[in-house]
This record gives structure tokens, sequence and C-alpha cells, in this order.
């Protein structure tokens, strides 16, 4: 397809180019990946135009390709700002994390529901704008990305809506103690010294405090606060929990913080692709549930098939 037009500011244009023609695969998904509102498409200009009675049914195809990239991107601002109206919903709780209803179950559980509701819709769409993380809100669009993807791999395995709407709310609460880390230890790009190194391991323990204040906290949430970076091996940390001292619930939490963290564009790393991070976490040997690991890479295909089929 020939583009026209990009509607963005020209910093955020991921192509650097307003006029061009589409040429592979990898250009759409960079498209996608963005922040771009809309794509304007002329479709007397693609590489497919002929002429006589193929130009009309090349005229077809691209104005069904053009429909079907608009519905995209309409379901895309659609993700984008579920996603934003989750973050600024985050940080005002987050802000407030030390006032006793701040952080109830009652006022974050709208959010993970609508969370839940858009993954119900629109998965790939809303993990694919929660890959792109700004350095002053890592940690919230984090948690909404953990939620989503908690959502998708406890509705995978059949636990049950209640279960799912649960583990959707510890997926956005399981980060809360690093509000209490400074954001130059949190996004600094080099080597981290041993003092800041420990400062960050505080923060399921720190996370913990905060949430243990809630007297309607649920305590598998609680449960999934302190103990998400556990490991099967028993070298994780606050406890050095090992095997059947660690939850489902944590496993669950485990590996969707893991796959996110590994999978986003952060301040001081460049992401991984999907089949990277399979083969990274399958490598790792102690520290995930492998029965559980494969259950939610396949429901990761699941979700890329459907959108592919799509």
């Amino acid at each position: 397809m020939f583009i026209e037009d990009l509607q963005c500011e020209w910093a955020e244009n991921p192509l650097g180019r307003r006029r061009f023609t589409i040429r592979d695969s990898a250009e759409i998904e960079r498209l996608k990946l963005s922040t771009v509102a809309a794509v304007i498409i002329n479709i007397a200009k693609g590489l497919d135009v002929e002429s006589g009675v193929d130009a009309l049914a090349s005229h077809d195809r691209a104005r069904n390709a053009a429909i079907s990239a608009a519905n995209d991107m309409g379901e895309r601002q659609a993700a984008v700002q579920n996603v934003k109206g989750s973050v600024q919903a985050l940080k005002s709780l987050f802000a407030d994390a030390t006032t006793d209803a701040a952080l109830s179950a009652k006022n974050i559980a709208p959010v993970a529901d609508q969370i839940a509701e858009t993954m119900q819709r629109n998965p790939l769409v809303l993990l694919n704008v929660t890959r792109l993380k700004s350095k002053d809100e890592t940690t919230f669009v984090h948690s909404v990305a953990v939620s989503a993807l908690m959502v998708q791999l406890s509705r995978y395995v059949k636990l049950g809506d209640k279960m799912v709407q649960l583990l959707g709310m510890a997926g956005l609460l399981h980060d809360v103690g690093k509000t209490r880390i400074p954001g130059e230890v949190l996004n600094k790009k080099g080597k981290l010294t041993d003092e800041e190194r420990a400062l960050i391991r505080d923060h399921p323990a720190l996370g913990h405090e905060i949430l243990s204040r809630h007297v309607d906290m649920p305590k598998i949430v609680l449960d999934i606060c302190r103990h998400h970076h556990e490991r099967l091996d028993g070298k994780g940390y606050p406890d050095g929990l090992s095997a059947n001292e660690i939850s489902l619930y944590v496993r669950i939490c485990t590996i969707c913080d893991v796959y996110d963290a590994v999978t986003s564009i952060r301040p001081y790393k460049t992401p991984w692709s999907h089949m990277d991070a399979v083969n990274w976490m399958m490598a790792q040997q102690g520290a995930f549930d492998r029965e559980l690991l494969h259950e939610f890479f396949s429901s990761m295909e699941t979700i890329m098939e459907a959108r592919h089929r799509a």
C-alpha cells in the first residue's frame, strides 16, 4: 500500500517518513506498535495497481485492506485509551497508598474489570499497546500488562471468573512497593550498585506492607505481592520460598511479570521478541513452573493465531 499520511506528531513517527510505500510486514508491525492514531492510504498508488478489469479487483482489495486497517486503528485507539485510563487510575491510587481507602479492593476492582473486558475482546491489541513504556510510567503500564497477562493465563487454565478477577487485581498491585523506590534507581541505565540492588529487592516486602493496611485486601493478592520474585529452587526473594511453598497464583504472576519485563521497551534495555522470551524462559532451570510455562506460551500462541486468522 502507498501511505499518503500518518496522523501523529513528527517526533512520534516510527518510520521517519510521511509518504511512502509499505514494502514488508516489519513496517506494518512498527506502525501497529507506535502511537500513530490513523494511516491514510492512497489506493491508486499501491504496488498492486494494474489496468482494466484487474484494476477494479485491485481497487476492491485495497479498499478492503483500508477498511481492515481502519478497524485495527480503531481497536488500537480504544486499547490506548483503556491503558491510559488504567495508568492514570493506578497513579492516583498509588500516590495515596498511605491512606486507608486508596488501595482498597473496591477501588482497584473496576480497573481490573476493564482490563479483563478488553482482554476478552482484543487481547493482542491491548498487549501490543503495553509493550511501549515511557520512563515515567514504566511501573504503571507494566502493572496493567501483567494484569492483562494474568487474566489471559488464568482464563486459559480455566480458574473461574471470580479467580480471574482476583488475579487481574493482583497483577495491578504486585509492584506497588516500587512506588517507594527512587525513580533514578528504578530507571538506571547502568549497572546497579549492591546498595541499589538491595533497595529494589525490598519492593515486594514494601508492597506487602502497604497492602496489608487495607482490611478488605484478599489474601491471594497479598501473597502475590510479597512472593512474585520467589523461585521454585529457593533462590528467590524476599523469603526464599521453594517448591510447594509457592502457590499456583504466585507462579502465574512470576511468569507474566518476567515475560512482560523482557519483551517491553524500557529506558535501560531493548525489548526481546516473543520467541527470544520463549527460548530464554524455557532455558531457566528452577525459576518457573514448567507445566504452567507451557500453558502460558500456548495461551499466547492462541492469541496470535486468532489475530492472524482475523
